[in-house]
């Protein structure tokens, strides 16, 4: 008796329904991976930001209020010793330009004067009174320029040696005008902070009026319709 076997050759496969199923659960967990990664991205990019401005901000803080506490005025003579004014034309973009862009300048004896290499005899001359510029620009922090691609706001500090501030700026009567001379005040390496939208000098007067009593009045620097400091 002789017994045959016959084998199916049929070959087993997924149905046209169970690949669809399968193609739309992959895209599905694609989907949300990359929704989720790009969440998580986007989120340390923020944090990275505001970390970044933070520190940025301190750094600025801190060398501003050292640099005031430091201040040197002279009475008794018609030199100028402190400058402030307000950009008359304005910073920003179009849309949305800056509320004031202001700039002090004043002497002050920085700590950080001949790049901090204060003490080192190749490289400090013995003086301590420097001349410093803070100013509101909207330009590229990196390469300089008004490309509004890359532009935004910038916060510089230039600082002159004191060999420079004796030799340019001391004994001056337009203090502005010296220290343009010897510095535009923002160059790249002036850069101390971005994201500054205003900056705006206010001088606080004390003062003793006719009926001896004591009055106290701001007077900010800001820049008119008119493109006049008042």
């Amino acid at each position: 008796m002789t017994i045959s076997t016959r084998h199916s050759t049929r070959r087993k496969g997924f149905t046209l329904a169970e690949l669809l199923v399968a193609m739309t659960i992959t895209i599905v967990l694609v989907t949300l991976t990359i929704t989720i990664t790009g969440t998580a991205i986007d989120a340390w990019r923020g944090a990275r930001t505001e970390i970044r401005a933070a520190s940025q901000a301190k750094i600025m803080l801190d060398a501003l209020g050292s640099d005031l506490e430091s201040m040197i005025l002279r009475r008794n003579n018609e030199f100028e010793w402190l400058h402030a004014d307000s950009k008359e034309t304005d910073v920003g973009p179009e849309d949305q330009p800056s509320p004031n862009a202001g700039r002090l300048i004043f002497f002050t004896a920085a700590a950080d004067r001949y790049n901090g290499e204060v003490g080192k005899e190749s490289v400090d001359e013995g003086g301590d009174v420097c001349a410093v510029s803070y100013q509101l620009a909207y330009t590229d922090p990196i390469f300089g320029g008004d490309d509004e691609k890359t532009s935004t706001f910038v916060m510089y500090r230039a600082l002159l040696n004191p060999d420079e501030t004796f030799r340019g700026l001391l004994g001056e009567e337009n203090l502005e005008v010296a220290f343009r001379s010897k510095s535009t005040g923002n160059e790249p390496v002036d850069f101390i902070c971005e994201n500054i939208y205003e900056l705006t000098v206010t001088f606080v007067v004390e003062y003793i009026d006719g009926d001896n009593d004591k009055k106290t009045v701001r007077i900010p620097i800001m820049a008119t319709a008119k493109g006049q400091n008042a």
